[in-house]
Protein backbone atom coordinates (compact mmCIF):
# COMPACT_ATOMS: atom_id res chain seq x y z
CA UNK A 1 0.00 0.00 0.00
CA UNK A 2 2.73 2.50 0.26
CA UNK A 3 4.35 1.83 -2.82
CA UNK A 4 1.17 2.81 -4.15
CA UNK A 5 0.45 5.89 -2.08
CA UNK A 6 4.53 7.15 -3.08
CA UNK A 7 3.24 6.27 -6.59
CA UNK A 8 0.33 8.71 -6.39
CA UNK A 9 2.38 11.04 -4.85
CA UNK A 10 5.01 10.93 -7.45
CA UNK A 11 2.47 11.46 -10.25
CA UNK A 12 0.80 13.81 -8.24
CA UNK A 13 3.74 15.71 -8.65
CA UNK A 14 4.35 15.61 -12.10
CA UNK A 15 0.92 17.04 -13.04
CA UNK A 16 2.01 19.86 -10.26
CA UNK A 17 5.03 20.17 -11.98
CA UNK A 18 3.34 20.23 -15.18
CA UNK A 19 0.66 22.34 -14.44
CA UNK A 20 3.28 25.40 -13.15
CA UNK A 21 5.24 25.10 -16.26
CA UNK A 22 2.12 26.06 -18.35
CA UNK A 23 1.09 28.42 -15.93
CA UNK A 24 5.02 29.61 -15.79
CA UNK A 25 5.06 30.28 -19.81
CA UNK A 26 6.28 33.31 -20.93
CA UNK A 27 3.44 35.61 -23.46
CA UNK A 28 4.28 35.37 -26.83
CA UNK A 29 5.60 39.27 -27.56
CA UNK A 30 3.45 40.56 -30.53
CA UNK A 31 4.86 40.58 -33.89
CA UNK A 32 4.63 44.44 -34.70
CA UNK A 33 4.35 47.66 -32.98
CA UNK A 34 1.93 50.78 -33.95
CA UNK A 35 3.23 54.13 -35.15
CA UNK A 36 1.06 57.26 -35.21
CA UNK A 37 1.66 59.33 -38.49
CA UNK A 38 0.18 62.91 -37.60
CA UNK A 39 -0.24 65.45 -40.37
CA UNK A 40 -0.06 68.89 -39.03
CA UNK A 41 0.35 70.27 -42.40
CA UNK A 42 -2.27 71.98 -44.63
CA UNK A 43 -2.28 69.96 -47.25
CA UNK A 44 -2.86 66.28 -48.13
CA UNK A 45 -0.04 63.55 -47.73
CA UNK A 46 -0.59 61.29 -50.65
CA UNK A 47 1.06 58.62 -50.14
CA UNK A 48 4.01 57.52 -47.23
CA UNK A 49 6.96 54.61 -47.56
CA UNK A 50 8.57 53.26 -44.63
CA UNK A 51 11.36 51.13 -44.88
CA UNK A 52 13.82 49.16 -42.64
CA UNK A 53 17.30 50.69 -42.52
CA UNK A 54 18.77 46.94 -41.80
CA UNK A 55 16.71 46.04 -44.95
CA UNK A 56 15.31 43.14 -42.85
CA UNK A 57 11.71 44.07 -43.14
CA UNK A 58 9.09 44.15 -46.21
CA UNK A 59 8.68 47.76 -46.76
CA UNK A 60 5.41 49.85 -45.09
CA UNK A 61 3.46 51.60 -48.24
CA UNK A 62 0.88 53.76 -46.68
CA UNK A 63 -1.28 54.32 -49.90
CA UNK A 64 -4.54 55.65 -48.04
CA UNK A 65 -4.31 59.63 -48.51
CA UNK A 66 -4.34 61.61 -44.89
CA UNK A 67 -5.74 65.11 -44.71
CA UNK A 68 -3.84 68.04 -42.82
CA UNK A 69 -4.64 67.73 -39.35
CA UNK A 70 -5.36 63.72 -39.21
CA UNK A 71 -3.49 61.36 -37.68
CA UNK A 72 -3.22 57.39 -38.49
CA UNK A 73 -2.14 54.66 -36.50
CA UNK A 74 0.35 52.41 -38.39
CA UNK A 75 1.44 48.49 -37.48
CA UNK A 76 5.32 47.88 -38.33
CA UNK A 77 7.18 44.71 -37.24
CA UNK A 78 9.11 44.12 -34.48
CA UNK A 79 13.03 43.56 -34.63
CA UNK A 80 14.11 46.64 -36.35
CA UNK A 81 14.21 50.15 -35.17
CA UNK A 82 15.55 52.60 -37.22
CA UNK A 83 14.06 53.03 -40.62
CA UNK A 84 14.07 56.03 -43.59
CA UNK A 85 10.85 57.25 -44.39
CA UNK A 86 9.63 58.91 -48.15
CA UNK A 87 6.31 60.90 -48.66
CA UNK A 88 4.73 62.94 -50.74
CA UNK A 89 2.00 65.76 -50.52
CA UNK A 90 -0.76 66.93 -53.15
CA UNK A 91 0.62 70.68 -53.20
CA UNK A 92 3.75 68.66 -55.07
CA UNK A 93 6.33 68.80 -52.37
CA UNK A 94 7.95 65.80 -50.27
CA UNK A 95 9.04 64.33 -47.15
CA UNK A 96 12.53 62.29 -46.67
CA UNK A 97 13.76 61.11 -43.01
CA UNK A 98 16.81 59.76 -43.72
CA UNK A 99 16.93 57.93 -39.94
CA UNK A 100 14.33 57.65 -37.36
CA UNK A 101 14.28 55.79 -34.64
CA UNK A 102 10.82 54.22 -34.35
CA UNK A 103 11.54 51.96 -30.69
CA UNK A 104 12.05 55.52 -29.57
CA UNK A 105 9.55 57.75 -31.44
CA UNK A 106 6.25 56.31 -31.77
CA UNK A 107 4.70 59.20 -33.44
CA UNK A 108 5.56 61.11 -36.30
CA UNK A 109 4.39 64.84 -36.69
CA UNK A 110 4.58 65.83 -40.21
CA UNK A 111 5.15 70.27 -40.00
CA UNK A 112 5.33 72.97 -42.59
Amino acid sequence: MTSVLRSLAIAGGLVALATTGVAAAPKAKPASSQLTIDNQRGVMLLALTIVSKGGKSTPIVLTKELAGGESIKVAFPKGGCVYSMTGTFDDGSGLEINTIDLCKDRTVNLVD
